[in-house]
């Protein structure tokens, strides 16, 4: 025995200061560095105003940027996707201009204008219009418009005469009939 204290006793006791120690040191490293217990609250809460803004003059702050230690960048935000792009229409001489539809039946357009720039548009019987780009190919053709692209697999332009000295084109869409009038009074 050394003075009362067995050696055994000794050896705990430099184990507790050893692990105080450590610990300390821990505890000194985390509050350096920013790091804090994460069951501990951040702080106060932002200020939420409450009421009508109009009321005090005042609107809220600016917002808050994110907390970084000195000398660290935040992160770059990712670029938002690309849009997808439209492709240049192209219409052929033969279609320009404006075709008149039944209104009634599966085709349900009032109208359909091509423009020399390569570009359509749709006059529905329910008033909605529709405009985009136009590809049209020898037998088939896609109409790029919101909400998709219509597709028509034949297309076809026959000239008629109605007699009297009245003569028309008929535009055929998959069926579908479309007319204007060329000639007459």
């Amino acid at each position: 025995m050394h003075g009362g204290i067995e050696s055994g006793e000794m050896m705990s006791m430099g184990m507790l200061f050893r692990l105080t120690t450590v610990a300390a040191a821990c505890i000194a490293v985390l509050a350096a560095t920013g790091c804090s217990d994460p069951n501990q609250s951040a702080g106060p809460e932002p200020f939420t105003p409450t009421g009508d803004l109009r009321e005090t003059g005042r609107g809220p702050g600016p917002a808050p940027g994110p907390r970084t230690s000195p000398g660290v960048r935040p992160p770059t935000p990712a670029p938002p996707p690309p849009s997808p792009l439209l492709p240049r229409g192209y219409v052929p001489a033969a279609l320009v201009g404006e075709w008149d539809g039944d209104n009634q039946g599966s085709a349900q357009l009032a109208r359909i204008v091509f423009t020399a720039d390569g570009n359509v548009v749709l006059h529905f019987n329910n008033r909605q219009v529709l405009t985009g780009p136009a590809i049209v190919g020898n037998s088939s053709m896609v109409l790029y418009v919101p909400g998709g692209p219509i597709r028509y697999s034949q297309w076809s332009v026959n000239e008629f005469d109605a007699g009297y000295g009245y003569t028309f084109e008929n535009l055929v869409l998959d069926g579908v009939s479309y007319v204007r009038q060329t000639g007459g009074g």
